[in-house]
């Protein structure tokens, strides 16, 4: 779609003022459940995954920045997973010395840079800031680690690695007017979709490769704002839609049924996780404490108080939650003619359909018959759909595969 133009145009950000270096007590909302979760299923590792966590959590919160725009603010931040790797990881890993000339010392010169941008479900207050994601945050830091880990042995230069969440309006420190409210109504997801588009046009010259990864209404937002890009733009990502909270229903009374499905299931499945898992207990118990240290620390930063604790600000905020409700329940797939990945969850009530379940169960009654274990997967060539042992919300705290991870990371990969 060459010749798209994005007027769009935004205030900045909020200007920072100099704080003091964030103390390490301050983490104690995830690191707490991520060291505790460590100690109980990889206690020889415990020690270097709460580090890590620590530096996921720093670098989070030192970079949370307001991005301002006439309609709406919207919070975002940025962990630079080669920063992390440099600081705590590379001294543990083996190097291979490269002599100058070779031809590893030629690929050493042309480092990746490479981003993975996440989008949240939907968002009533306080909720939808970053760190509302930061278990996906967490799980996609130690997926690109193996790409670090394998081009430090290699002796090649590390390439750029960063993850990045750009959080709702409605969430704290986000900020909305009735110009924004009227959009979200009248345009749905199209209006959250130029946002984002906006956000990508301008990090999106400065590296090779970025994953847009919407989750729940995010992967709705997600199809909207490739609809605002480029075919240029297009061609440097890849979009993964989870647990995406759209339909394929043309018949009006499955269309209704889908509608209070949505509510339902999100419910049915928020009580599961909670009930079942004691990290997600504690990271849902854990917000308001965690916000409570968090706004004092970004008021003194911006030198301005929470968007959120203004009582017009906050009533609005949840008006616009309630349109973006509405909207999912009208939501369909788009007509985006791009390769799209869609990763559901094998027991989400809340957005599975009933084609899902029949192939599901249709997969694995073949799979019996022919005595194999083949994963699930569908598509029509331009939305090619997997699924995970998971429900519409997932554990993203898996210390045990970030242990072993760790542990193949340290041994050498070659003879001396």
């Amino acid at each position: 779609m060459p010749g798209i133009e994005r007027n769009f145009s935004h205030r900045g950000v909020l200007e920072a003022k100099e704080t003091e270096p964030l103390k390490s007590s301050f983490f104690s909302h995830f690191r707490e459940i991520v060291e505790k979760k460590a100690r109980l299923e990889a206690p020889e590792s415990a020690e270097l995954i709460v580090e890590i966590a620590s530096e996921i959590d720093r670098q989070g919160i030192e970079n949370f920045e307001v991005r301002r725009t006439p309609e709406a603010d919207f919070p975002v931040t940025v962990v630079n997973v080669t920063r992390l790797f440099e600081k705590i990881l590379a001294g543990k890993v083996p190097r291979r010395e490269v002599a100058v000339g070779s031809d590893l010392a030629e690929l050493a010169t042309k480092p990746e840079r490479r981003t993975t941008l996440f989008l949240p479900g939907i968002s009533p207050p306080p909720v939808g800031h970053p760190f509302t994601l930061w278990d996906y945050v967490y799980q996609q830091a130690y997926a690109d680690l193996p790409r670090l880990v394998g081009a430090w042995r290699r002796g090649e230069t590390l390439p750029e690695i960063e993850v990045r969440v750009f959080g709702s309006a409605n969430s704290d420190w986000g900020h909305v007017t009735p110009e924004w409210h009227e959009r979200v109504k009248n345009d749905g997801f199209k209006a959250h979709g130029e946002q984002v588009a906006d956000y990508i046009g301008e990090i999106l010259p400065e590296v090779d490769y970025l994953r847009l990864d919407g989750i729940s209404m995010g992967a709705l937002v997600a199809m909207e704002t490739l609809d605002c890009l480029s075919d240029d733009e297009r061609a440097k990502m890849q979009v993964l839609l989870d647990n995406p909270a759209d339909h394929q229903y043309k018949n009006r009374l499955l269309r209704v049924i889908r509608a209070l499905q949505l509510p339902l299931g999100f419910g049915l499945d928020a009580a599961r996780i909670y009930l079942t898992n004691p990290s997600y207990r504690q990271l849902y118990g854990g917000e308001s404490g965690f916000l409570a240290k968090l706004n004092p620390f970004l008021s003194k930063k911006f030198d301005q108080s929470v968007p959120s604790e203004d009582f017009e600000q906050l009533a609005l905020k949840k008006q616009v939650a309630l349109s973006e409700a509405l909207k999912i329940a009208q939501a369909s797939p788009s007509s985006v003619d791009e390769r799209v990945f869609v990763r559901k969850g094998i027991s989400d009530v809340t957005t599975s359909t009933f084609g899902d379940v029949i192939s599901l169960v249709s997969t694995k009654l073949k799979n019996w018959w022919h005595g194999q274990d083949k994963p699930f997967v569908r598509g029509d060539g331009k939305r090619l759909q997997f699924t995970v042992s998971a429900g519409h919300q997932r554990d993203n705290f898996m210390v045990q595969k970030w242990a072993k991870l760790l542990n193949r990371s340290q041994t050498p990969p070659f003879k001396s």
